[in-house]
């Protein structure tokens, strides 16, 4: 290292503190959500993959061996007790049991835990079928009466441990993603002393105090204010943007884009843990898989689907044991198909499937779902209110007509420099606006003595740089407190909805200005699409004079309070509706707590996007129309699954209770109705890009978030 970057690094240690204190910022940034079972880093793909194949050789084996003894006459078949006879039915004994051994300690450990807890699930129909296969064709061996079948006993391990690997890879491939999320974004290079460089952990930077520097390819690793450099930055996998945007000084920046083609200066505006990407992160990690009301109902169908399948078993046991001329290991075997032939695969493997898939999906949208019951509610609403402050129009107001007063027409540029100077880093949205606003013009100002006048405007001794120090009074708020100069009405801007702003220099008014609120793009396509699949939009809004009576067709309901919003969605439930809303703000939380599919702004308030049944990232509300669509494919086709399950168990326990279903027979249906609901449900899951974003776009864009997060397969 240089001695001018060895200083460099010195005094970047010294101010931010002790390595060891730099070392606990950056633990505390990057720090991983515990893992539970099931969740990213849990599972040896390779292992289990491994293992499976093991499992699928035995069952191949076991069946050649089992086909050739049962299609072998009983009187040429080797005596019970000799060598050939118990090296064939020992080996296949010892297989079975090895496949157990193999497979099923995951399986034996799920059933114990729910029957501890009363629970009838999936997993007792797999070991009584797994556990009637193995018992039926030991008393054959013991006996040598009977068939033998022990290849059933691999099989349905392997049918139950394909299926939930299905669903653990949905999961992990959406959750592994978030820890090289993090690996990608967790440093940045910062500008040092002498202009040197140094590559730091984000958990380090200080906001307001640091420069990071990004380089054309490279990621924005922070939140920040673009100082210097223009150019285009992709942010298609936090908007849905397909085509990179085009980000000037002073515009704001966000962690999870790249620069495209230009080497950029950021100075951060949130620590790390802050940022609106940690936001996502979050949320995908907390996303647990809560169930979904499909889900639900699966495990209610469940309680008294295994009940029936024994019944029916024990039935056909005893009906046919009851038969003349009919040997008991026949009736034994008729019993064991009905077990076999039973195919909760639907209810207790390809729901979640679906369900995981479809939230994955969905959250490659830009709506992050938390649990799988968003989906269900999104899937069914038919009426979607919309918060309008920060939810259809952007939270920080905007300067809209900008007029200077009669002798100061030449100098516009000027005002809003001083105005801009004046205003910096204060925190109120005039603040804010007159940012967004002024551009630099070379001018400087020294700004003494600033002093707030709540809900009047702010007041401020102001020196020009470079020219006489001539002090002005310059005050900048209401008309009636910045200007008392009577002249302050012939300026007065059209609309009573806007909010005007006058600048007065010496009690003079020099310039006046009009706030208000700007629109988020493609709204009228968003209510338009809406409206086409049934969904009744309306706008709940606490503004007492909002700008708009209508929007697109859609009617603005003013000067609501939270208790009002809250009392009109419990009204719309209790019509019958199913209620979607979308907010921003603490005044939504009412809204947004009760039986509804509630979605959160991303830039929204910290407290609504952990209320939210979802997060929209990016605050692009016009994919909200995709992720209906989805949503609603989902749950089509998880309803195709459970009525075919039903047709398909009804027919075939009745097929072999009749004895007209072999054991083999049965065992393959079963894997095959496995199958089949397996591929309808990933096939389910998959969605179509949003109109104007393209497949490939999405794909390419951001290698980490796309890829990742925001695809499950």
């Amino acid at each position: 290292m240089s001695e001018d970057a060895a200083a460099a690094t010195a005094v970047h240690e010294a101010s931010a503190g002790s390595p060891d204190r730099e070392s606990e910022k950056a633990d505390a940034c990057t720090a991983r959500a515990p893992e539970d079972s099931g969740r990213t880093g849990s599972t040896n793909w390779g292992m289990a993959w491994f293992k499976l194949a093991i499992a699928l050789v035995i069952a191949g084996q076991s069946g050649m061996w089992s086909l050739g003894y049962n299609n072998t006459p009983v009187t040429d078949r080797p005596p019970v007790g000799s060598l050939t006879y118990n090296m064939i039915h020992g080996g296949l004994i010892m297989s079975a049991l090895f496949v157990i051994a193999l497979l099923g300690p995951p399986l034996f450990r799920e059933t114990w835990r729910n029957l501890r807890a009363g629970q009838i699930t999936v997993e007792g129909l797999f070991v009584l079928s797994m556990i009637g296969a193995f018992a039926g064709s030991l008393i054959s061996s013991l006996t040598g009466e009977m068939d033998i079948y022990y290849e059933i006993v691999p099989i349905v391990l392997a049918v139950y441990t394909v299926g939930k690997m299905i669903g653990a890879r949905s999961r992990e491939k959406a959750l592994g993603a978030v820890q090289r999320l993090r690996e990608d974004f967790d440093t940045a290079v910062i500008r040092c002393e002498r202009g040197t460089e140094k590559r730091v952990p984000v958990g380090v930077l200080v906001p307001g105090r640091d420069h990071v520097i990004v380089r054309p390819g490279e990621p924005v690793p922070v939140d920040g204010i673009l100082r210097e450099g223009t150019g285009f930055v992709r942010e298609t996998a936090l908007t849905g943007e397909p085509a990179p945007v085009r980000r000037n000084r002073g515009d704001r920046m966000v962690a999870g884009s790249y620069s495209v083609d230009a080497t950029l200066c950021i100075e951060p505006t949130a620590a790390c843990g802050e940022r609106q990407l940690d936001h996502i992160l979050r949320t995908v990690e907390s996303a647990r898989g809560a169930p979904s009301e499909l889900q639900e109902q699966a495990d209610r169908i469940m309680q008294w689907f295994l009940p029936i399948v024994i019944v029916v078993s024990i039935g056909t046991f005893a009906v046919w044991t009851l038969l003349p001329a009919v040997p008991w290991w026949q009736a034994l075997f008729n019993s064991m198909a009905v077990l076999l032939v039973a195919c909760p695969c639907a209810l207790g493997l390809a729901t979640p499937i679906a369900v995981w898939g479809g939230m994955m999906h969905v959250a490659r949208l830009g709506v992050v779902p938390r649990n799988g019951r968003f989906l269900d509610a999104l899937a069914k609403a038919s009426v979607a209110y919309f918060d309008k402050t920060g939810t259809l129009s952007e939270a920080e107001l905007r300067l809209g007509r900008i007029e200077p007063y009669p002798g100061w027409e030449e100098r516009k540029a000027w005002l809003l420099a001083l105005a801009a100077a004046v205003e910096k880093n204060l925190p109120h949205p005039i603040a804010r606006a007159l940012q967004h606003e002024a551009t630099e013009n070379g001018e400087r100002f020294s700004v003494h003595a600033l002093t707030l006048h709540a809900g009047r405007g702010v007041e401020a001794q102001v020196s020009a740089d470079g020219q006489a120090p001539e002090v002005m009074t310059v005050r900048i708020g209401t008309v009636d407190f910045a200007a008392s100069n009577e002249a302050s009405s012939e300026h007065d801007l059209p609309g009573d909805e806007a909010r005007h702003v006058v600048l007065s220099i010496d009690g003079i008014p020099a310039l006046c200005m009009d706030l208000h609120e700007s629109l988020r793009p493609n709204l009228q396509q968003l209510f338009g699409e809406l409206r086409d699949m049934g969904i009744v939009p309306e706008i709940l809004t606490g503004d007492p004079r909002p700008r708009w009576r209508e929007l697109y067709g859609v009617p603005v309901h003013k000067a609501l309070t939270p208790s009002d919003k809250a009392a009109r969605v419990e009204r719309a439930l209790h019509r019958g509706e199913r209620v979607l809303f979308v907010g921003d703000g603490i005044n939504d939380l009412g809204a947004m707590s009760g039986n509804v599919a509630s979605l959160a702004m991303g830039g929204g308030a910290a407290l609504a996007r952990s209320v939210g049944d979802a997060v929209l990232m990016g605050d692009r509300l016009d994919v909200l129309p995709a992720a209906i669509a989805l949503a609603r494919r989902v749950r089509g086709h998880l309803h195709g699954n459970m009525l075919f399950a039903a047709s398909y168990n009804a027919i075939g326990m009745t097929l072999a209770a009749l004895g007209i279903l072999h054991p083999i027979v049965a065992a393959l249906l079963m894997v095959g109705s496995s199958a089949l609901v397996s591929f309808r449900a990933l096939r389910a899951s998959r969605d179509r890009p949003p109109a104007g974003i393209h497949k490939g776009d999405t794909e390419k864009g951001v290698r980490g978030m796309d890829a990742g997060v925001y695809s499950a397969g």
